[in-house]
């Protein structure tokens, strides 16, 4: 199954209803994975922050500011 919302803002409740709703149709032991082409951030830590909790290692080249 594959969701893509395109180039739109959308925030941290945003995804994480859509991804609660869509979690209903499945059994708690399947895997989810997530893919991002592009993300914005309000700062440099809310970045470092997000990255930090999911285990990426962002490189400069990364980040656009």
């Amino acid at each position: 199954m594959s969701i893509n919302i395109g180039d739109i803002p959308v925030d941290a409740d945003f995804i994480e209803s859509l991804l609660s709703k869509i979690l209903e149709k499945f059994s708690s032991d399947k895997p989810v994975t997530m893919t991002f082409r592009k993300g914005n951030f309000s700062s440099g830590h809310d970045l470092t922050d997000f990255a930090s909790k999911l285990g990426i290692h962002l490189q400069v080249s990364d980040v656009e500011q």
